[in-house]
């Protein structure tokens, strides 16, 4: 038998360092949210257990002064696993979550409109499942409009932007998803916002 190409901790059920409680914040709101296409009773957002273990993974493990420990995550999940809800819900962890910023910046990167798009429309989707989420957001998703979320009580913006498209130079992000930057045009949107990412404490 051929060795796994996944990290043992994923499935080996060990423990997951979470001393603080942060890993199981994390999961707690992420199983609070209400998705579409959910089979779970009340359209529960669904995640499975390898899944759980990731966001364990990410949010858990702290330093002594509480900062988080893990920075930069790097996944390569096959199709069919649900991967752009699990963006979606992540990206919503810093938007409207515990994990937001006071006027802190959430970005989903991909190589062009389309596809940056699709994990917006899967975040807006999200929040249109809950009338309290409704309330607290302002959701911009005009045709050939800047696709934007907004926490309105502490102005936390998510966004979606493409390689293909204007410059991004200037932003100083909290959590940036980027999809399939191997298709990219050009890196200029990459060091952009790595660039901005060594400006804020904290960043994922």
């Amino acid at each position: 038998m051929s060795a796994s190409t996944y990290p043992e901790w994923i499935f080996d059920g060990s423990p997951i360092d979470d001393l603080l409680g942060y890993g199981d914040r994390a999961v707690r709101f992420l199983r609070s949210l209400r998705h579409p296409n959910s089979t779970a009773p009340g359209g529960a957002f669904q995640l499975h257990d390898w899944q759980e273990r990731i966001v364990r993974r990410i949010y858990g493990p702290r330093h002594a002064d509480g900062r988080r420990i893990v920075e930069t995550v790097f996944w390569m999940i096959p199709r069919g696993n649900r991967k752009t809800s699990l963006a979606a819900a992540l990206a919503l962890l810093h938007t409207i979550g515990p994990e937001k910023v006071p006027a802190g910046q959430v970005i989903f990167a991909a190589s062009d409109r389309e596809q940056a798009g699709l994990g917006f429309k899967e975040a807006a989707n999200i929040i249109r499942m809950d009338r309290r989420l409704i309330a607290a957001t302002r959701i911009y998703d005009a045709h050939n409009s800047v696709k934007k979320i907004v926490y309105k009580k502490q102005d936390v913006a998510l966004q979606a932007i493409s390689s293909d498209g204007a410059s991004q130079h200037g932003k100083t992000p909290a959590f940036i998803l980027v999809d399939e930057i191997h298709v990219w045009k050009g890196r200029e949107l990459w060091e952009a916002l790595k660039s901005g990412l060594v400006k804020t404490p904290g960043t994922l």
